[in-house]
């Protein structure tokens, strides 16, 4: 009986593992030219500190821009080591967006639902509110959450502390999952989870502390900026982004049986009290806040909204299997509702693989101009700093605020980024401007 256990137990583990390799492989193969500007601005920071020019953007300029600074530190190695960080960056993604698959199977045989599970390793993956982040730490942070959750089903504190105060490194609006899963472990285990704290606390101490005293704030000025972006003229604000997602999902016929089962999903959690609630209660805070906040639409702050939907899909699935006949789920209407689910993301993904950025060829070329055309030292002055940054290895004024305090204080609710450069170019004087 012992020998059989064991057996079985190395079979579950190992299979586990294919199934991570297989998806970060698959991805990876996929996604091997996908890139976009955003991360490159973490990019630059880590390639600065492995040449010794300190955790910064700009030489010499203490402003804390990138809002990973544990993604940043990761990618020290590799830039040190002469890697190309958008290429390690993907690959890390990635991984990381398999194992997040992985960690719903795991969630799945914790609160003894394996269909839940199995839903949220199938789609998880190829989800269209995740996959175009690759390259970025939000994939990392995702991960870093989900098995979170997982260290939570298992009441395991000291991996609960660790994972959290990771995933507060990767994105300080991890804190709001710490607020969360504090208030279920109460609610749970009626007491707190101090060891649990004193480990995220021990992850997150060290940095807040260095980062107070070299930035003068352990928060992103990035913040301030996203913030003011929403508020400005043709600017849309999270809120306004989210109702046009559902919007757009909703207008795709494919994307209609998604949308009707999480809704049935969530009023199933919610009537049942199942745990998975607390998935989708964490995505709805994160969404609140964000609107609260009134930072600006970008396509990756709506990533973390995919746990809370996948769970409520999955709990969904599983509620209709339990109603339904048993026969149904291993012939054709389960076959034919699998392919319904799967199809619609696998063709997002598809579309994902198949269209680059379009702003990559040009930027690349003009880094290459800048480099073999300016001096070191020379400022330029443009809007999206983050590939040109990385690739150029110049000084760069932002138009949109993220780099200089001084030009984030110029976005009111009166102004357009025209007039923000032209306000930038007059009083900062850039020695080149890169037009777009």
């Amino acid at each position: 009986m012992f020998a059989f256990r064991f057996a079985a137990r190395a079979i579950w583990r190992y299979g586990l593992l294919v199934y991570a390799v297989v998806v970060a492989c698959a991805l990876a193969l996929l996604l091997r030219t996908h890139s976009y500007d955003d991360p490159f601005i973490t990019f630059r920071y880590a390639q600065n500190l492995a040449t010794s020019q300190g955790f910064v953007y700009n030489p010499g300029v203490r402003v804390l821009s990138t809002t990973s600074p544990l993604y940043a530190l990761i990618l020290v190695i590799p830039a040190w080591l002469g890697w190309s960080l958008p290429v390690v960056g993907n690959i890390m993604g990635c991984v990381a967006v398999a194992l997040g698959g992985a960690a719903w199977w795991q969630l799945g045989q914790r609160w003894q639902q394996p269909v839940v599970g199995a839903v949220g390793a199938a789609l998880y993956p190829i989800l269209p509110l995740v996959v175009p982040t690759v390259g970025s730490e939000t994939p990392l942070y995702l991960a870093a959450l989900l098995w979170s959750f997982v260290a939570f089903a298992g009441a395991w504190q000291a991996r609960l502390g660790a994972l959290l105060g990771m995933a507060v490194l990767l994105r300080a609006d991890a804190l709001l999952a710490v607020a969360l899963l504090a208030v279920a472990w109460l609610l749970r285990q009626r007491r707190m989870p101090w060891r649990a704290l004193g480990v995220g606390l021990l992850v997150v101490g060290p940095w807040v502390v260095w980062a107070t005293w070299y930035f003068g704030s352990p928060l992103p000025a990035t913040l301030a900026a996203k913030i003011a972006q929403g508020r400005m003229q043709g600017g849309q604000t999270f809120a306004q982004g989210l109702s046009r997602l559902f919007h757009d999902y909703w207008q795709y016929p494919i994307y209609r049986p998604h949308l009707v089962l999480m809704a049935f999903g969530g009023a199933v959690a919610v009537w049942r009290r199942s745990p998975w609630g607390w998935l989708m209660l964490w995505s709805a805070i994160y969404a609140l806040a964000y609107s609260l906040l009134g930072v600006s639409r970008y396509f990756w702050y709506y990533a973390p909204l995919a746990p809370g939907l996948v769970a409520a899909l999955g709990l969904a699935l599983a509620t209709l299997a339990a109603w339904l006949p048993r026969r149904w789920a291993v012939r054709g209407p389960g076959a034919a509702l699998a392919a319904l689910l799967l199809l619609p993301p696998l063709w997002s993904l598809r579309y994902t693989a198949t269209h680059p950025d379009l702003r990559v060829a040009p930027y690349r070329a003009v880094s290459a101009w800048l480099q073999t055309n300016t001096a070191p030292d020379a400022t330029v002055g443009t809007l999206e700093v983050g590939m040109i940054g990385y690739w150029s290895e110049r000084p760069l004024l932002d138009w949109a605020g993220l780099l200089q305090p001084q030009i984030t204080a110029q976005l009111t609710s009166t102004a357009s980024y025209d007039s923000v450069a032209a306000w930038a170019v007059a009083t900062l004087q850039p020695d080149y401007v890169v037009a777009s």
